[in-house]
């Protein structure tokens, strides 16, 4: 779903309604791309985004040439217009595009990262820097769409930007750090392990849907190095919230059962919790556990 910028502006109020542009040729309407007017020049390209992607794609360069119009409007247009070719031909105007993230209007750059989106991992991969330093832009939209963005790469490739997706966990917006560990979830879980305290640390955040996150991507380490921070889970199991200690038990059910064994007795004590879904967490945790184990505890 697309954020909230609109593909008009009363301030850049056409003159022809959509029905007028449609009795144009495909030869007026790319004249009218070097019209003097910006109101003229933007009709033209949403005329051309009516357009079959097919019939629309032997003319792109003409529609890219209006990536670099003085009218950030026109830009925009632009880019809408781009947007309904297929990822084949869009990714032949990939650097073209990448250049509007940089542009000085918020509006502009959300457009280049939509379509930027629809590039395949592969193609993406190459403009992958460019996209993953939007996540720190001024603009709330544009940060969420190049977050959409990122999550579209590769594991290698995002294992290579890793350290700018840690970098958001330390964001004063929670969305981008409830985001960033969504995205560290997508690494492999070796990459991951490099970067598991920052994210443990993350199990304290203020917003409890990044304490959420960040249980459920530790919850991709090997077992073997979430063992190192079973102690953090283990602590969070006193927290007030009961979805906090529901995702804690979850957590603590990843573990190998020799070390699940050492938190045992904190995991029985959870079947007297008052909140009926921590209790089942714990009895699913507790069912991992070797039945020598559990008969110790009977």
């Amino acid at each position: 779903m697309l954020g909230s910028y609109e593909v008009s502006d009363e301030a850049y109020a056409p003159k022809l309604s959509d029905e007028d542009l449609m009795t144009y040729s495909l030869d007026e309407l790319l004249a009218r791309l070097g019209d003097d007017h910006a109101s003229v020049r933007g009709e033209a390209l949403r005329a051309l985004a009516h357009m079959r992607p097919q019939r629309l794609a032997p003319h792109a360069n003409a529609v890219v040439a209006r990536l670099e119009d003085s009218e950030w409007l026109v830009r925009r247009d632009a880019l809408v217009t781009l947007r309904k070719l297929d990822p084949e031909t869009l990714a032949e105007h990939a650097d073209a595009v990448v250049a509007r993230l940089e542009d000085s209007y918020e509006n502009v750059r959300y457009w280049a990262l939509v379509n930027l989106g629809k590039l395949e991992p592969s193609t993406l991969a190459p403009h992958a820097n460019a996209v993953v330093a939007r996540l720190g832009d001024s603009d709330g939209e544009v940060r969420n769409w190049a977050w959409s963005v990122v999550l579209k790469l590769e594991p290698s490739t995002l294992a290579e930007h890793a350290d700018a997706v840690v970098a958001r966990l330390e964001d004063s917006h929670e969305n981008a750090r409830y985001w960033a560990l969504v995205t560290l979830r997508m690494l492999e879980p070796a990459t991951l392990a490099q970067h598991a305290d920052a994210v443990v640390a993350r199990l304290e955040d203020s917003a409890l849907g990044v304490q959420y996150a960040a249980f459920e991507t530790l919850g991709k380490l090997e077992p073997a190095r979430l063992a190192q921070h079973a102690n953090a889970v283990v602590a969070s199991l006193v927290d007030n919230d009961s979805e906090v200690r529901e995702t804690a038990l979850v957590t603590l059910s990843y573990l190998e059962p020799a070390t699940l064994a050492k938190h045992a007795y904190v995991v029985l004590a959870m079947l007297e919790d008052h909140d009926e879904n921590v209790h089942a967490a714990a009895l699913i945790t507790l069912a991992n556990l070797e039945p020598a184990t559990l008969a110790q505890h009977a």
